[in-house]
């Protein structure tokens, strides 16, 4: 899986995450929420998708997000199910294949950290709590429909991390239980990843 392009590792990570079948309208809108997010504390998306706001919210142009879970679907790594839904119309649900060993995805430890953010934050929610908290989101609200949503980096995130590693007693503190626990190591990154999150969620 080492030759998997970024996109379709990511995808794959957000299934794996999940656990579960999910509706695709809700992947697409998590895919998105995790590109959001990624660009406010990174300054870039995780997939490298261009999005824009179509009929129903953001959605990456071209539908790049379905054409690659197809692609998925065809090499045997995603399963694909209709399912007849409330509405009395089919919609397609996705799950990782159980042969797909997440572990050997292409990923950082610090990407991994914002995937589980988002399945943390919005895989309990319904489809339409997910739709709306994605139309909430700063690209959506300052672009008009049918717009290319452009991404914007978050000052308050770094103005956090600043602060952080200002305070030189609490880095070194946090760092000397790290190389104490060496079960459960992160990187720096992903800490101030982790106290980015922290702050933009209370």
């Amino acid at each position: 899986m080492k030759d998997l392009g970024r996109s379709d590792a990511v995808l794959l990570a957000l299934l794996s995450i999940i656990g579960r079948q999910v509706l695709r309208t809700k992947l697409v809108k998590m895919t998105y929420l995790l590109d959001n997010l990624s660009f406010e504390q990174r300054g870039h998306t995780m997939t490298g998708f261009t999005y824009h706001w179509d009929h129903f919210g953001p959605n990456a142009v071209g539908n790049a997000i379905m054409h690659r879970l197809s692609v998925l679907c065809s090499k045997g790594m995603v399963r694909d199910t209709q399912k007849l839904t409330p509405f009395e119309n089919y919609a397609n649900y996705y799950k990782i294949d159980g042969k797909v060993d997440p572990a050997n995805l292409s990923l950082t430890s610090d990407d991994w950290v914002y995937i589980h953010t988002i399945v943390r934050l919005y895989g309990p929610l319904s489809r339409q709590q997910v739709v709306s908290a994605s139309k909430q989101t700063a690209p959506v609200q300052k672009a008009d429909q049918y717009d290319i949503l452009k991404f914007e980096h978050n000052p308050a995130v770094e103005s956090t991390k600043h602060a952080f590693f200002e305070n030189e007693h609490l880095v070194h503190q946090t760092k000397k239980a790290i190389e104490t626990d060496s079960s459960d190591r992160i990187s720096l990154e992903e800490l101030r990843d982790k106290v980015a999150e922290s702050s933009r969620i209370q």
